[in-house]
């Protein structure tokens, strides 16, 4: 009915309508409610026990009461979309009216009242911790709703960031959630690392790159690793529009929030010593950027509880499963259990007209390939939202990232910029080399890697203009140690074969990144001696000792493995494209 042609005015019916305030206060009454049924729970009860010709519920049920709230949600999010106009039922719900300058108020202004916006946000905001120096909060509320009920979190931030990206909502949006609530920064830093974890069935266990190791649940991963990148897009987005305007103490802020101390931000909350003692411990010289944490904590092995036994299909060995495939809610390629158990119940009927089902052996033969292809299909729809989730999440650091490095590179601190990027070219090879990648994130790790040495590269061109001006002639030696690792983790990257040339491409105009960093360092040394000064170049030539090392032993003697074609003369063109 919200999306229906036929009621363009709806919202402004509504909103016009003398039952208009009843309507807003049962809506946010249902938002209100303090219920932690688990949403997968929630969702299966509501199919089962509503519906057409379903019995009436014997009285209020948790698991009904957040099938409901998640209801709302799911109509908040299909019409806050961009493509969706403005005003519409949403935007009453959220807002309390339906008038065109209909906007977020402050609740405790003067005339205004309580609505949806408002009870998702205090959803959100609940246990998240205060920032250090801004308004203080009480610890003891409890956990945040993004670590006991990811699912339902989610879809939340999905709104907010809805309000926050369409042209009508955006502005007052972005103002309300950055200057009362401080809602981008305070997220950011309170959002982990690692997936909560649950002890619910059927379970995952992850494995991340410091070895800690969980227990949780595929939706739980999925969820948890989605909702961070909307906060991620949350951010770039505010730095978008704070550079825009030249709020610089803000973007300032938010940057160093990024490429800080992921512990400085936030309010101590009287942590008490045993919930210290458990924080991930760093070594010496082990980066602390959030940034850097976040790349890392995309780095993760996981294995299913669920698991088959290989079986040879007889019957239903010619079942086009590939027919099955839909687009999800969240924008997953899975295999659609209804289409699934169309396909099967079609292929039985079929098999039992052609007479091949006789006996009872066929039958029970029939129904175990049949339950063997649900078991399969259910075991390769989580790994698609695994990996769709973890690529999101990329896609989303990316974008930040991006933000970081090309609208506010300037606002960064000068002395620590070649850090912040040697440490990102330390981590992001390592995640390029992860087995099972997939190839659209292979290639946006591989811009990634890309765009930070092109800009090492000129910011290091920029430090040895500002140091030469100034007279510090030994300021600028790079880090050999650190170049020699880089440059092996490139050529190891290029060196796997399995990855398509765009992502070759890439990395060869990151390798000639590099070289131009090492040997314009090294004549802009050699151009200092020459003008009376003495700077060791140890470093440099170590650096370049260790190319020609690495050009002998690990670089092909094919042309064809470094992408050249057999005869030619130059890089394919499309590598480069």
């Amino acid at each position: 009915l919200a999306t229906s042609p036929s009621l363009p005015q709806l919202s402004l019916l509504i909103d016009r309508s003398s039952e208009s305030i009843r309507i807003l206060e049962g809506y946010l009454q249902a938002l209100d409610s303090h219920v932690t049924e688990d949403v997968e729970t929630a969702e299966t009860v509501a199919e089962q026990e509503t519906g057409a010709g379903a019995a009436d519920p014997d009285g209020p049920s948790d698991s009904l009461t957040q099938a409901i709230r998640l209801a709302i949600l799911d109509l908040l999010m299909q019409n806050t979309s961009p493509a969706r106009p403005f005003p519409n039922i949403a935007h009453f719900l959220l807002f309390g009216g339906a008038s065109a300058d209909t906007q977020i108020q402050d609740p405790h202004a003067l005339g205004a009242r309580r609505s949806c916006v408002h009870s998702i946000l205090d959803l959100l905001n609940f246990g998240v911790p205060g920032a250090k120096g801004k308004e203080k909060r009480d610890p003891a509320l409890g956990q945040p709703l993004f670590l006991t009920l990811p699912a339902f979190a989610e879809r939340c931030y999905h709104v907010i960031y809805q309000l926050c990206q369409h042209s009508r909502t955006s502005e007052s949006t972005m103002r309300y959630l950055r200057t009362r609530e401080d809602f981008f920064a305070r997220h950011l830093a309170a959002i982990p690392f690692k997936v909560p974890s649950t002890d619910q069935q059927p379970f995952i266990e992850v494995l991340y790159s410091d070895g800690v190791r969980l227990s949780t649940t595929v939706a739980t991963m999925a969820s948890f690793l989605k909702l961070r990148s909307w906060i991620l897009d949350l951010v770039a987005l505010d730095l978008h529009v704070l550079t825009t305007r030249a709020h610089h103490k803000s973007v300032s802020e938010l940057l160093e929030l990024m490429f800080g101390n992921e512990e400085d931000y936030l309010e101590d909350a009287g942590e008490s010593w045993e919930v210290a003692v458990f924080k991930p411990f760093h070594e010496v010289g082990q980066s602390h950027l959030r940034m850097i944490e976040l790349v890392q904590s995309l780095a993760f092995d996981w294995s299913d509880s669920l698991t088959i036994q290989q079986q040879e299909l007889t019957f239903l060995g010619q079942l086009n499963l590939q027919s099955c495939l839909r687009v999800d809610e969240s924008g997953c390629e899975v295999v659609d259990r209804t289409a699934l158990l169309s396909l099967l119940t079609l292929a039985k009927r079929a098999l039992h007209q052609q007479g091949r089902i006789t006996t009872k052996a066929h039958t029970d033969a029939l129904e175990a390939e049949g339950n063997y292809i649900l078991e399969s299909c259910a075991i390769e729809n989580h790994r698609r939202k695994i990996r769709y989730a973890t690529a999101t999440g990329y896609e989303s650091l990316r974008r930040l990232l991006d933000m970081a490095l090309t609208k506010c590179f300037d606002r960064l601190p000068f002395d620590r910029r070649e850090n912040m990027l040697l440490d990102l070219l330390h981590v992001l090879p390592n995640s390029l080399r992860l087995p099972g990648l997939h190839e659209s994130t292979a290639v946006l790790l591989s811009e990634t890697i890309l765009s930070t040495i092109t800009k090492l590269r000129e910011d290091r061109r920029h430090q040895n203009l500002v140091q030469t001006a100034a007279g510090d002639v030994e300021a600028g030696a790079l880090p050999a140690e650190r170049l020699s690792v880089l440059l092996r983790s490139i050529l190891e990257c290029i060196m796997d074969h399995s990855r398509i040339e765009l992502v070759r491409g890439n990395l060869y105009a990151a390798l000639v990144n590099y070289l131009h960093l090492v040997l314009h360092a090294e004549a802009a040394e050699e151009h200092i001696e020459e003008n009376g000064y003495h700077v060791s170049n140890a470093s440099l030539y170590a650096s370049r000792g260790e190319t020609m090392q690495l050009s002998d032993s690990v670089l092909p003697s094919s042309s064809t493995q470094l992408g050249r074609q057999p005869g030619s003369a130059s890089l394919v063109t499309t590598s480069l494209s």
